[in-house]
This record gives C-alpha cells, sequence and structure tokens, in this order.
C-alpha cells in the first residue's frame, strides 16, 4: 500500500473507503493479494502473485479486475499500452464507463494488463507526494496533466481539479516481455 500526505485527499474516496483517514494530512490505500488466513497452509496458492486484488480487505474488500475481460466487462476505461507496463484502466466512480476528468472520482489504483492477465497497477495521488527531500516512494517524477493523459487514449483528457499526479508503480511480472501490438511502446492507443 501508498499513504498520501497533504491536505486535499479526495471526500469521494474517504467516504466509500478508498483512502482511509491516519490524520487530516494523511490518508492510506491498500491492496492485497490473497483472501482468507493468510497464515494457514490452506491459503497457499499455485500463483506466485496470489488469486486476487483487493482494497482495504479489513473494510471495503473492493476487487480489481486481474483479467483484462473483467475491467472491460466492470465499466472500467481502457487507456493506452506501454511497453513494460501493459494496457492501463482507470475506474471513475461517477461517470464509468466513461471519464468525468474529476480528479477526485478516480480510483487511486490503475490496473494494467499484458495479453489478458494482470501485469501491474500503480498508485494514483492527485496530491503530489515527490518533494525536495526526496520521492518518498512514489515515480520519480510527478505527471503534470498532459502526461498523465498519455495513459489514456482520449483528446477530450484534461483533469478540471489537478495539475500533476503522483504515481507509483507495482510490477508483478517480468515487465521485460511486455510488449504493445503493432511494435508500438509508448501511450498506444488500439486502432491507432
Amino acid at each position: 500500500g501508498m499513504n498520501i500526505y497533504g491536505s486535499g485527499a479526495s471526500p469521494l474516496l474517504v467516504q466509500r473507503g478508498f483512502l482511509k483517514e491516519v490524520s487530516k494530512s494523511e490518508h492510506s490505500v491498500a491492496v492485497m493479494f490473497r483472501t482468507g488466513n493468510l497464515c494457514s497452509p490452506a491459503s497457499n496458492s499455485s500463483n506466485a502473485l496470489g488469486n486476487v486484488l483487493l482494497v482495504h480487505p479489513d473494510t471495503i474488500n473492493y476487487s480489481l479486475p486481474v483479467i483484462e475481460r473483467e475491467a472491460m466487462a466492470g465499466g472500467w476505461t481502457q487507456g493506452s499500452c506501454f511497453a513494460a507496463m501493459g494496457t492501463h484502466y482507470f475506474y471513475d466512480l461517477v461517470g464509468a464507463p466513461n471519464m468525468t476528468w474529476e480528479s477526485n472520482n478516480i480510483l487511486p489504483i490503475v490496473v494494467m494488463f499484458d495479453q489478458g492477465v494482470i501485469n501491474a497497477i500503480f498508485f494514483a495521488s492527485n496530491i503530489v507526494q515527490q518533494g525536495i527531500t526526496g520521492i518518498h516512494m512514489w515515480d520519480l517524477i510527478p505527471l503534470i496533466d498532459v502526461l498523465m493523459c498519455k495513459n489514456l487514449c482520449d483528446s477530450h483528457c484534461t483533469w478540471h481539479d489537478t495539475d500533476a499526479w503522483s504515481t507509483s508503480h507495482v510490477f508483478f511480472r517480468d515487465y521485460s516481455k511486455v510488449t504493445c501490438p503493432g511494435g508500438c511502446s509508448t501511450a498506444c492507443c488500439p486502432g491507432v
């Protein structure tokens, strides 16, 4: 999981339990990879990753898609493909399957698939986490509006309530083997 520092956390994400309030200026988001009693031999899985992706299993127990067709059927918005990452999917809590372009409505976890199977996730914060003292376990640089939009295949992409995002990627498979259709490597959109 990740901690997000700073005031201005999305009231919707807090209300729906996607962000847990630690203090007025700190919130957390956690993802678990297995269900049940994790210490029990019966909980062993043949999958190295586990069998699920659950947001805050102790409270909202929200299941993230681990198969691309689950994301498509569940109203997630398909974004672009990046080599090493896979095809991105975002979920807008208010507008799904459409995007409202309000960062406060976006699930703070983006899922990425390669060949129909989960490859990675990234945690997303519309409050910049990197600072002069370091990156604080987030990706090297914050993504300004136009860079975050590269993750989506929509010419209407513009965020109405933020200018920059922090992301933190977590990879589940060998990223060096992830490719995009047609040999494209960066911000590849279907049919383009």
